[in-house]
């Protein structure tokens, strides 16, 4: 990785592609556009960058070729880790030397994270579906010193932000710190259907029936502007009661509107109204 990227025909192969890039750190595959971003030292320029890699050629000759419109320096030295958003698929979290970046893809900017998370030699970053944001930095790094003196670059606990806490495992060797969604797919698809914004006055009469987010669907119905007092509709679902009429029974009506919303603390909150028409 230090000199460059591959792309390997098998594991007993000598043919492959490769784009050079000193110090390389990561690499990210990105289902949303078909290309794998890297990270590294441009060994012409010179410059630390960010950019994405087109992967293709065949099984017998690959190829990895930049895909130059993408290219990004990074605002500071070096790059240590690229990593996927767990709510925006157009955000990536990206960390140097000096602080770690929201990059947004569509208009190619980079942006500090939320709180206290903006560190130092950071060696890992992403984020729960509550939005709390996971770290790891290497003992080494801190103003005391660490408890993980294996080598330079290893950590025994896992920062996290937004709530804050830390959770430390004796005599661990960290690296890197991963949150696995089952919804980073390297299928491209939608996950969710769309999310609608929909209300209901006294009398029953249905206003506000237009999808949320400019008309796209939305992979995550639980993504609500909670700090701002939104909540938003979601597709169609099943609402059961038990009802007493001399017996116990199960009956079921249909719930029209469905509203959840995400809050700091992690807690999802879901809200129906059923259809009793």
């Amino acid at each position: 990785m230090g000199q460059g990227v591959r792309r390997l025909a098998g594991a007993n192969a000598s043919a492959y592609g490769e784009y050079p890039l000193t110090q390389a750190h990561a690499v990210l595959w990105d289902p949303s556009i078909q290309r794998l971003w890297v990270t590294g030292q441009d060994p012409v320029s010179k410059a630390r960058i960010l950019t994405a890699l087109v992967v293709g050629g065949t099984p017998a000759a690959p190829v990895l070729r930049e895909d130059t419109g993408r290219r990004a320096v990074l605002p500071s030295a070096w790059g240590h880790d690229v990593y996927g958003h767990a709510h925006d698929p157009d955000l990536l979290w990206v960390s140097g030397d000096s602080q770690v970046w929201l990059y947004d893809k569509r208009t190619r900017t980079f942006s500090p994270p939320p709180g206290g998370a903006d560190r130092t030699f950071v060696k890992s970053i992403g984020n729960q579906p509550s939005g709390q944001v996971v770290e790891t930095r290497p003992d080494s790094a801190e103003s005391s010193p660490g408890r993980c003196a294996v080598n330079t670059w290893c950590t025994d606990t896992v920062d996290f932000y937004g709530p804050d806490t830390s959770r430390t495992r004796a005599g661990a060797v960290f690296y890197k710190a991963r949150v696995w969604s089952p919804y980073y797919s390297v299928v491209d698809r939608t996950l969710h259907s769309a999310v609608w914004d929909r209300a209901r006055t006294a009398s029953g009469t249905r206003v506000g029936d237009g999808r949320v987010g400019g008309g796209a669907a939305r992979r995550d119905p639980a993504r609500a502007d909670a700090a701002a007092g939104q909540r938003h509709l979601g597709p169609r679902a099943r609402h059961r009661r038990h009802v007493v009429h001399g017996h116990q029974g199960r009956h079921e009506r249909r719930a029209d509107d469905v509203a959840a919303a995400a809050l700091p603390d992690g807690t999802l909150h879901l809200g129906t109204v059923p259809d009793i028409s």
